[in-house]
């Protein structure tokens, strides 16, 4: 069923595409002859101006309904939309409340009043189906349009019904139609008046109390014009509904929205709102987003900051040191502050430095400190500092306050360097607590081999696969093997593969499967060059049970190899096999065969979810070579680690991947790409990359009903109008032809007109 959907749909936007390209005088001759096929077409994609005055000329509610659901056609054309409504017609009262009552509408609240306003009694309006009952049959967002409806008791029941969701506007509003389209004054008095507004029930009094219907209408026209928009704005508390309320005014008094918004400022939804409108004064639009605001707020502050620090306290360590001091006891403002200390003399004689102020010592390996109250303020001002005083300043600061700036303070390259030189091991530490520090750094600081280090580093979130591999293949502390034995998750694909501690190693087996038959085979290779063949016989005889996953921790095809050698008699001859079977699978060439083999099978996603250590050089010379398929470098650039030579080959790539189908698109050339790909919506992918061009698919893109389908933009429409106006206007023959083949014509575009119009040519 749905893909007979597809294909309907399919053929509907060929037919207006071609319609589209069409430069007719005269439409009427073709609408005649093919019905069927104008229909559905005139629902969706851009139709010539000549064959819209032919529709609103003709007056059929069949075809008006299905233009009436065109955005392509109508959306951008506000006299065109009020031409349609001003029709009256039920079809296409009920098309536009289709499309009103629809997730996605595009119709508006005062379209839809309009047509409904424009109805007449005795028509098709309230049967099922019809534009009231599916209104009727929604919540009040979309019933409210019916109190303008003059079709019996309409306007009354929505009154009845939905009252305390209508606006001031829409009650009186309703209130008039009731008045004068059902029932007068005598069904105004049976309203219950403790529904409405205070107002609108004011008004009802008046003009029961006088049978003069005058106060109503003089009230409807103030509620509708702008004071009755600026209540609105006040009042509704959706982008939706502000959207409707302002659509509903045609000309607003701006002048009376600016000070309407001076004296209580309007919401974030109803500036939205106003902001669409051409006309909209500059001081009703939206100001920056508050964090934009705030961030640019934040960055005049900083420099304002930086030049007061470098006046007042500039590289002076007893400077610093008088602020820190001073900071527990100071409740002002910090420029206020560093006033204070830049102008107050220098202490005399040269005393021995106390403790610096409020010490303390670094936080734990696997702890991040809060910083807040004096520290945060503090680390404003280290913050505000040139990174070369904040290094000189670091040489006389406390554990905890190298802490704070290191580990939260706004990060400089020279901190790294300066870290890696300097004799205290404090600096390195500090860094590798850095809870935002990156992979390039971590890779740095891996370099001194140091396990307090690593433990630091490895619990950060930017360490890549490979590093970690490699922090946990090392010298691992004590306290991060006793750390990460508690850890129930958060372990990923190669932790286990080189993990020095065999422990260790069997946790995290249980808790994260090592997938691929070569990682596993790598992970036994360590395991037996780091503790023999025994080490491996463990942990066969006793393999981890996944606590997380079903399966065996290793697969048969990666367990049995490894037996097979531990049986020989001869261990450093089965090691050396074992090694010689990993290190040629791990090879980029290897790597890159695996990738060919598998990156074109639907089950290609598994390889990369599989614990190779990829040689990214490697693959990308192999690349370079033999390009590797569409789907390997789109799954190559997912990964973390995936270099960016290959992330923009992948994306160059991108257009090739029809998502939805999992296919792809093959072929070098556009003869190629068109001749051995089926036409599809892939097409404006391959024009915008560059590899196609629109008159090239016309020409050869098959079937011609999916290339048409495709040809929807104005640079397509340009492509093929010359095509339609030398094979087929203004030939009615030529064109019936064409529409009645082209569903099972299998060639091109192009040689599906030059078919029509030669079979359809009086021979000379």
């Amino acid at each position: 069923m749905i893909q007979r959907e597809l294909l309907i749909k399919t053929v509907q936007r060929a037919f207006s595409t071609l319609f589209a390209a069409s430069d007719l005088a005269d439409w009427r001759p073709l609408m005649a002859s093919a019905p069927d096929c104008f229909a559905l077409s005139l629902a969706s994609g851009r139709l010539p101006s000549r064959l819209v005055e032919t529709l609103m000329e003709e007056g059929s509610g069949e075809r008006l309904q299905h233009l009436a659901v065109n955005g392509d056609v109508l959306g951008d054309d506000p006299e065109l939309q009020a031409r349609l409504t001003a029709t009256g017609l039920p079809k296409v009262g009920e098309a536009i409340a289709i499309d009103r009552t629809s997730r996605s509408p595009w119709w508006t609240l005062r379209g839809c009043r309009d047509i409904l306003a424009a109805a007449r009694p005795g028509e098709d309006w309230t049967l099922p189906g019809g534009a009231v009952w599916r209104l009727a049959s929604h919540g009040p967002h979309r019933r409210r349009a019916l109190v303008v409806c003059p079709i019996g008791r309409t306007a009354r029941s929505t009154l009845i019904d939905i009252a305390s969701d209508l606006t001031r506007a829409e009650q009186l509003r309703g209130l008039l139609t009731v008045h004068d389209h059902d029932g007068g004054l005598v069904q105004l008095g049976h309203l219950n008046q403790n529904k409405l507004r205070p107002e609108a029930a004011e008004v009802l009094r008046t003009v029961l109390a006088t049978g003069d219907a005058a106060p109503l209408r003089e009230a409807v026209a103030v509620a509708e014009g702008t004071e009755g928009l600026i209540e609105e704005l006040h009042e509704l508390d959706s982008l939706d509904e502000c959207l409707d309320m302002l659509g509903l005014r045609v000309r607003p008094d701006w002048e009376a929205l600016r000070r309407a918004h001076a004296d209580r400022p309007f919401g974030d939804h109803a500036l939205e709102a106003l902001a669409t409108h051409p006309d909209c004064l500059a001081d009703l639009r939206p100001v920056a987003s508050p964090e934009a605001a705030h961030a640019t707020q934040d960055e005049a502050g900083r420099r304002e900051l930086a030049a007061l620090v470098a006046k007042h306290l500039g590289d002076d360590v007893e400077r610093w040191r008088a602020v820190r001091a001073r900071l527990p006891r100071f409740h002002g403002d910090l420029t206020d502050l560093l006033v204070e200390i830049g102008e107050a003399a220098p202490p005399k004689g040269r005393a021995k430095p106390a403790a610096w102020p409020g010490a303390g010592e670094l936080p734990a390996w696997d702890k991040v400190a809060s910083v807040s109250g004096n520290r945060a303020k503090f680390l404003a001002l280290m913050d505000a500092a040139s990174v070369e005083t904040q290094l000189k300043l670091v040489k006389h600061l406390d554990d905890r306050t190298v802490g704070d700036l290191f580990g939260q303070g706004v990060w400089h390259d020279d901190w790294l360097e300066f870290a890696m030189k300097a004799r205290p091991k404090l600096y390195r530490l500090a860094l590798a607590q850095r809870p935002s520090l990156t992979a390039e750094a971590i890779g740095t600081l891996m370099g001194r081999d140091d396990p307090a280090i690593n433990a630091r580093l490895f619990l950060r979130t930017a360490a890549t696969g490979p590093q970690r591999e490699r922090l946990l293949s090392g010298r691992l502390s004590k306290d991060l093997v006793e750390r990460l034995l508690e850890r129930d998750g958060g372990f990923r694909g190669r932790d286990a593969v080189s993990c020095s501690n065999t422990e260790l190693q069997r946790h995290i087996l249980t808790l994260v499967r090592v997938r691929g038959i070569l990682p596993q085979q790598r992970l036994m290779l360590n395991l037996w060059e780091r503790g023999g063949p025994d080490a491996v016989r463990r942990l066969l005889e006793n393999e981890p049970e996944g606590r997380k996953f079903s399966q065996k921790v290793l697969r048969a095809e990666a367990r049995k190899p490894v037996r097979n050698l531990l049986a020989e008699p001869d261990a450093d001859e089965a090691l050396e096999k074992l090694r010689a079977v990993v290190t040629a699978g791990e090879t980029p060439e290897a790597q890159a065969a695996l990738l060919r083999k598998r990156g074109t099978h639907p089950e290609a996603s598994e390889v990369f979810r599989e614990a190779h250590l990829w040689q990214w050089d490697g693959l990308l010379a192999e690349h370079r070579r033999e390009p590797l398929g569409t789907i390997v470098l789109l799954g190559l650039a997912e990964m973390a680690e995936c270099p960016q030579a290959l992330r923009d080959e992948a994306e160059r790539q991108q257009w090739r991947w029809i998502r939805e189908t999992n296919e792809v698109i093959v072929g070098d050339t556009p003869e190629e790409i068109l001749r051995d790909n089926t036409a599809g919506p892939w097409l404006h992918v391959a024009v915008r990359e560059g590899a196609v061009t629109w008159e090239q698919a016309a020409a050869l893109a098959q079937p011609a009903e999916n290339a048409l389908a495709a040809m929807t933009g104005p640079d397509a429409r340009a492509a093929l109008a010359p095509l339609v106006r030398e094979y087929l206007d203004p030939s009615r023959d030529s064109w019936m032809l064409a529409l009645r083949m082209l569903p099972d014509f299998v060639g091109s575009v192009t040689e599906l007109l030059h078919t029509a119009a030669l079979a359809t040519t009086a021979p000379h």
